[in-house]
């Protein structure tokens, strides 16, 4: 992680629950971090049971309370590149099973034990391709969308109960799935992305975690049915069009 979190944020959470799905690496990993910084108890989730005890101990090493759990899908679908014309139902259905149906069990899932407490939180793990659109990703892009008005619903439905829904949604965050070898998906290069950035770079897992962290706590608890993009502005600026004086 870059930086330290504020000693001032380590009751924020204190005696909360969090529940991380995919969170032995990446965005999800830095936001089980902060949350278990801030008090809560992490329960970290994943598919891999060697990653997933790596990520324990480091954690605990660190001073965070957490448990494991191995999962038997994945909760995150591969943003797959390719012509729309050319997209198969089969893989389209993948993506969209995962990218929304999964959230959506899930949310089931959690509904059910947070409606018997009356109050809790559902973060969805949503992407600034729910915001805009963007060419050769029809099914991520549908998908992430979809969760936009998944979370609206979601939060319509159920805020008597107690229960706040809300969408997180990180734009290009520096992480190892996200810069492979200096390049990610087609063509595009680091450059290119961090031209197309208002800001002019990749977001931090850290920086999306604060995000996270600050929705879930009661500093919001008027806040319910929403989605808070973390992207630099990329979206914003529609995409790759570069930002003047950073082509």
């Amino acid at each position: 992680m870059d930086g330290k979190w504020s000693v001032l944020e380590q009751e924020r959470l204190q005696d909360r629950v969090a529940g991380v799905t995919g969170s032995t690496r990446g965005i999800a990993r830095a936001i089980a971090e902060k949350l278990g910084f801030c008090g809560a108890l992490g329960v970290l989730q994943g598919r891999d049971p060697e990653r997933l005890e790596r990520a324990i101990r480091k954690l605990r090493g660190q001073g965070v309370a957490v448990m494991g759990k191995v999962a038997e899908v994945s909760n995150a679908a591969d943003t797959v590149v390719q012509d729309s014309m050319d997209r198969s139902p089969e893989e389209f259905s993948r993506i969209v099973d995962i990218n929304l149906k999964g959230a959506f069990y899930g949310s089931q899932v959690a509904a059910r034990y947070l409606a018997w407490r009356h109050q809790g939180v559902i973060l969805q793990m949503g992407s600034i391709f729910g915001a805009v659109g963007v060419r050769t990703r029809v099914a991520y892009v549908a998908s992430k969308h979809a969760l936009v008005g998944l979370t609206k619903e979601l939060a319509g439905e159920w805020g008597f109960l107690g229960i706040r829904v809300l969408c997180l949604e990180p734009g290009y965050i520096k992480t190892a799935f996200a810069i492979p070898n200096n390049r990610t998906e087609e063509d595009y290069t680091v450059h290119d992305i961090e031209a197309s950035t208002p800001l002019g770079r990749y977001g931090s897992p850290k920086e999306v975690a604060q995000v996270a962290a600050f929705l879930v706590s009661d500093d919001a608890s008027y806040m319910t049915g929403i989605t808070a993009q973390v992207g630099g502005g990329w979206a914003f600026r529609g995409g790759w069009y570069p930002t003047p004086g950073r082509s």
